[in-house]
């Protein structure tokens, strides 16, 4: 059995799901272990799993379990945190180890940026990995470029390049091994994403192009860019809150402007640090390019407002905004209120499910 490990900042779940998505299309018996849960050939182990990546020993049985029945692949998110835990999931015999990005602004759940990089450095340069992967074009690539590595990206200098020929809010064309294809999947995070997992297949020789292209018309991706139509309105629901730029500038591109709204809730911490603030206001500065901001309260936070003008917005005058605690009411208000060449961008860490089931039934009974 094949071992695919991915690991990154961000992207790791979404290249799980088009590796793994991909090699059942191509009826192969493969194993998966996400946050998104831990899932065997299209049937579910266990849904929504609360950590990226599994203990070591649990790991272990389960995948001794994917062998006994006949799993060619498995494929296992390796999270930074799983290193600083001390486990040794970035051990076991690996084929494939790709990196899908690297920013060390996100390091909340690590003493400081150097630990959060020396944990993802122990899992590229783990002894029994065979084959690691990177990004050519990532903003801190050089400090992983003394890895033996193969490269993948746009640029015409890596192993592996992907060209992006379109990018619309109906999907991507996309060209790679000089076969141009479409994808439903959105914006240039998806294209990277896409690029990532058209490498790790070449690199494990599973790769069929003309297959591919067909598949890749209907990926589907939970959470991260997830776009539904309720009542001929575009809605794209979102968990990357803290990449609020990621999202919003790839939006952006394909909508030639700045024409969205946007539903929005904080996140809270335990503990309000120097790096929670200036997260809150980085957020806050792609936050104010929309057209305006549904404020809600998931979690019914009784600060949500306070937080939200003081720490994201800064601006106490700030006027574009209109608090509605309750997501199903500031979900139809924002649907009314939408203009025809407006879309409406959600975003949700942990309620992203709660969003898609309102908008649902909002479809259904339109």
């Amino acid at each position: 059995m094949k071992l695919i490990g991915i690991t990154g900042s961000c992207g790791k779940t979404s290249v799980a799901e088009i590796i793994y998505q991909y090699l059942l299309y191509c009826k192969k018996s493969v194993s998966m272990y996400t946050s998104n849960g831990l899932f065997v050939n299209g049937l579910t182990k266990q849904k929504d799993y609360p950590q990226t990546t599994m203990y070591r020993k649990d790991l272990d049985v389960n995948l001794l379990d994917d062998a006994n029945s006949g799993c060619e692949f498995a494929i296992v998110e390796i999270a930074a945190e799983s290193i600083k835990r001390r486990d040794t999931v970035h051990k076991l015999k690996f084929d494939v180890v790709i990196l899908t990005s690297f920013f060390s602004t996100l390091h909340n759940h690590f003493k400081n940026k150097e630990e959060y990089l020396a944990c993802k450095r122990n899992i590229l340069l783990a002894p029994n990995v065979g084959k690691v992967l990177i990004r050519y074009e990532n903003e801190e690539y050089s400090k992983f470029s003394d890895i033996n590595h193969i490269t993948y990206g746009y640029s015409g200098d890596a192993n592996h390049r992907i060209s992006v020929l379109d990018n619309k809010m109906d999907g991507l064309t996309l060209s790679f091994l000089g076969i141009m294809f479409q994808t439903n999947l959105i914006t240039a995070y998806h294209a990277r994403n896409i690029a990532a997992a058209l490498a790790t297949l070449f690199e494990l020789d599973v790769l069929d192009m003309k297959l591919f292209s067909e598949f890749a018309k209907d990926i589907k991706i939970r959470g991260r860019f997830e776009k539904v139509v309720v009542g001929g309105k575009t809605v794209v629901i979102d968990t990357g809150l803290a990449g609020a730029v990621i999202t919003l500038v790839g939006i952006e591109k394909p909508l030639d402007s700045t024409n969205y709204r946007i539903i929005f809730s904080n996140v809270h911490y335990k503990e309000v640090n120097e790096w929670v603030l200036s997260s809150r206001e980085r957020v806050g500065r792609y936050l104010k390019r929309g057209n305006y901001i549904y404020l809600t309260s998931p979690t019914n936070n009784p600060c949500e407002e306070e937080v939200f003008i003081q720490d994201v917005i800064k601006e106490n005058n700030y006027s574009k905004y209109k608090f509605i605690p309750r997501l199903e009411e500031a979900c139809k208000k924002a649907l009314k209120e939408l203009n025809p060449n407006e879309i409406l961008i959600v975003f949700s860490r942990n309620h992203y499910r709660e969003y898609r089931r309102i908008f649902e039934e909002i479809n259904a009974i339109e």
